[in-house]
């Protein structure tokens, strides 16, 4: 059991990807030994193989704040931000939220949004990666169905 091996509290991960060695270097696997820089350049960047979004402008999180409101259903689009967003996992219903100056147990954005909000509302609902600005590690965590609302 995960217990017996101090595994308590740990956050179970549900997908994962290997990256082969020779990945990147299919002519040259042996080319283990390189710097960490420069085997870091060698990567394709983020922008090349996805679409790179900000979760809000200041203007839209103003526009959005009155949208945000405590779940009454399961169905509703969850609203997240750096507070709710841990390594690999997202605590939204079990970490207060707080988004200027109001704090939520279970938050959600309550439809039908301001019209200035439609393209928000249509990257909501993709799949995504969602990754906490303003931390001292990377803490990211994956929506793949569409039903989180990433806020500052």
């Amino acid at each position: 059991s995960p217990h017996s091996w101090g595994f308590r509290g740990v956050p179970q991960v549900h997908e994962t990807h290997w990256l082969t060695a020779d990945r990147f270097r299919p002519n040259h696997p042996w080319l283990l030994t390189q710097s960490p820089l420069t085997a870091l350049q060698d990567l394709p960047t983020w922008g090349s193989i996805a679409q790179i979004h900000a979760a809000a402008t200041v203007s839209e999180a103003y526009l959005l704040q009155p949208f945000i409101l405590e779940a009454q259903s399961e169905e509703e689009l969850r609203f997240v931000n750096s507070g709710t967003i841990d390594r690999y996992c997202i605590r939204w219903g079990e970490k207060p939220l707080r988004y200027l100056g109001k704090t939520f147990d279970r938050p959600v954005v309550r439809l039908p949004i301001d019209p200035r909000l439609q393209k928000r509302l249509l990257q909501a609902q993709q799949p995504k990666l969602i990754v906490a600005g303003m931390t001292r590690r990377v803490e990211a965590a994956i929506d793949l169905e569409g039903k989180l609302w990433p806020g500052k």
